[in-house]
């Protein structure tokens, strides 16, 4: 992870799963479905099929890194993002998703805030009509130094955004998701 390819453009490779059944889909002839972010020049055909159209997708982190490539991604995979971060270059990343035909909503707000996390769960449900996917994508380091110069209130940042902003996202999405199939 983390390599660069040719133009210092980043790239990421990732998996994702997402259950069959979200929204009332009862299809059982596919019981997940894989999706591999990839770099750009490896990216086949054979792998971008639209298999997110109808979704609606939560991405928090979506600012830089691999949670503004999962939302070009599952935007490009026809799912309707909404794009959470503290940054406000996650309007860059809805900006892209826009010019390219899709569907996003950008949300400068904190992960590891209660309030801010369950107001993006009602965006999604307000703007698409539901939730189907939350990738709870959002974290920090623990700065340049090392543990020895870390304080307590970095490390107390730390466990927010990391620890309790994904069990944020789960709690008030799938609180919100249709069906137990649904990738939370």
């Amino acid at each position: 992870m983390g390599s660069q390819l040719g133009r210092s453009i980043p790239f990421t490779w990732a998996v994702f799963v997402a259950m069959s059944g979200c929204r009332g889909n009862t299809n059982s002839q596919h019981d997940a479905i894989l999706f591999v972010v990839a770099p750009p020049d490896r990216m086949g055909s054979r792998l971008r099929m639209n298999t997110l159209q109808g979704k609606i997708a939560l991405i928090t982190g979506a600012a830089s890194g691999i949670g503004r490539a999962s939302a070009l991604l599952f935007a490009a995979e026809g799912a309707a993002v909404v794009a959470l971060d503290r940054a406000p270059e996650v309007e860059a990343t809805v900006s892209a998703i826009r010019s390219s035909g899709g569907r996003a909503v950008a949300l400068i707000r904190d992960s590891s805030v209660e309030e801010d996390v369950a107001g993006a769960v009602a965006l999604a449900v307000k703007e698409y009509g539901g939730l189907d996917v939350c990738f709870a994508n959002a974290g920090i380091s623990g700065g340049r130094g090392g543990l020895f110069e870390l304080g307590e209130a970095d490390w107390a940042a730390l466990l927010r955004v990391n620890l309790i902003g994904p069990f944020l996202a789960i709690k008030h999405g799938a609180q919100e998701s249709d069906s137990v199939g649904c990738a939370m």
